[in-house]
């Protein structure tokens, strides 16, 4: 968890710097490329966070194994 934070926290350092590299003149054609490239990383990681969760399986199907489900009196 901390990992992903840590990402997280550098790329909120680095990408301003790196969109004003890529948009000197902030022209509309510049603005369109840097949305583009945010629109393509968001739909990449998007699609791999919807793979990850569909090979693991809904969490709502768990059933606990026997030794964990509760036992009748009487």
């Amino acid at each position: 968890m901390a990992v992903t934070n840590g990402i997280g926290a550098i790329t909120g350092i680095i990408v301003p710097y790196v969109v004003g590299i890529m948009t000197p003149n902030h022209s509309i054609e510049e603005w369109r490329l840097v949305f583009w490239i945010a629109f393509a990383v968001f739909h990449v990681t998007n699609l791999a966070q919807r793979d990850a969760g569909l090979r693991r399986g809904p969490a709502l199907e768990y059933t606990p194994p026997d030794e964990q489900a509760p036992r009748r009196l009487g």
